[in-house]
């Protein structure tokens, strides 16, 4: 799917510019902006590692055949590849066994995520921490959290992508990865710009920098409910 997306842009008219924005396709030479997709996933997964964690989900709307993670080669939006990436890269480097049985895909809708954090949130090997891949879906991932009367972060760790205005007024306020969102915007126009100016330089590809705000989702695991 990936070679088909980047085959089909190669055919854009010739003398328009073209930039894309939080993905990457390297088969295609244009202009990029982007983050360390797996690089943030890394440090944000480790900071659940850290806490104590090895039940760690990674919860994500993108989906796939049968709605079953089997390997990378099935993710085609870059972004969410490289966040995957960075996830197990660092479970398994915790020693954690399987890591990938975590990685749910397919929380495309309030119902189907809601159906998602059941499951994770059941059993006897339940998980103790789930890094949302959005606020959207982190946010259905909270409400369940609540009406299963689990307790964050005493029962159940959560961090998200994106700081949405939700994550900092629940008790407690939900760790977040902040996207550089307006400077990723800022970033693609003004490549655009340069290139309707005329500019003829290699394609450029930027990577911003982003942080993590640590708040008070993220603690050691319990065994309560297990």
């Amino acid at each position: 799917m990936r070679r088909a997306l980047a085959a089909h842009l190669s055919t854009r008219p010739s003398g328009r510019p073209l930039a894309l924005l939080d993905r990457a396709l390297p088969d295609l030479g244009v202009d990029t902006v982007t983050i360390d997709d797996r690089g943030i996933a890394m440090r944000a997964t480790r900071i659940l590692a850290d806490a104590g964690h090895r039940n760690i989900a990674y919860v994500t709307a993108v989906d796939a055949e049968g709605h079953e993670y089997r390997d990378l080669a099935q993710i085609y939006t870059s972004s969410v590849r490289e966040r995957i990436d960075g996830f197990l890269t660092v479970c398994r480097d915790a020693g954690i066994e399987r890591p990938e049985r975590y990685v749910r895909l397919g929380a495309t809708s309030p119902a189907e995520t809601r159906g998602v954090a059941d499951k994770l949130l059941s059993g006897p090997d339940r998980a103790t921490a789930i890094l949302a891949s959005d606020s959207v879906t982190a946010l259905e991932i909270f409400r369940v959290i609540r009406q299963r009367g689990l307790r964050i972060p005493e029962d159940i760790s959560l961090i998200t992508f994106h700081d949405a205005d939700w994550t900092s007024v629940t008790t407690p306020p939900v760790t977040v990865i902040d996207q550089p969102v307006y400077t990723l915007g800022k970033s693609v126009a003004e490549l655009l710009i340069r290139r309707l100016k005329g500019e003829t330089r290699s394609p450029e590809r930027l990577i911003l920098p982003t942080a993590i705000i640590e708040r008070g989702s993220v603690g050691p695991p319990s065994n309560r409910g297990r």
